[in-house]
């Protein structure tokens, strides 16, 4: 089992208006975490906490578990939600004691059942 990232950090950095000449300017990550980022490469967790911050988000939102014979049996979608939407996501999976990958699942496979033989 490994850590990988889930995004394209710089990508999600630009997006959020942080380039990297801003980040270097700025001294908010130095050259060699970028470098690292880069290259999809480990970064310390001062960095990653700093990353979060910039993203507004959670380390869970970068990084995830990868186990390779697992991951290459399934396909990944990013999804973007509307803000606060992922914590009302989060709630209610856990109250179904499901993760929240589970969770879209199992409402994607009730939602195509119920709408299978239905002409749109």
């Amino acid at each position: 089992m490994s850590i990988e990232y889930k995004i394209n950090v710089l990508a999600e950095l630009k997006e959020k208006g942080y380039n990297t000449t801003r980040l270097r300017n700025e001294k908010l990550i130095s050259e060699s975490a970028i470098h690292r980022l880069r290259h999809n490469k480990s970064v310390s967790y001062e960095i990653l906490s700093k990353l979060c911050n910039l993203l507004e988000c959670d380390i869970g939102d970068i990084l995830e578990f990868s186990d390779f014979g697992k991951v290459a049996n399934y396909d990944v979608i990013r999804l973007k939600l509307p803000k606060g939407k992922k914590s009302v996501i989060r709630y209610d999976a856990l109250k179904r004691d499901e993760s929240i990958d589970e969770f879209i699942n199992r409402i994607i496979d009730e939602a195509m059942e119920r709408d299978k033989g239905k002409d749109k």
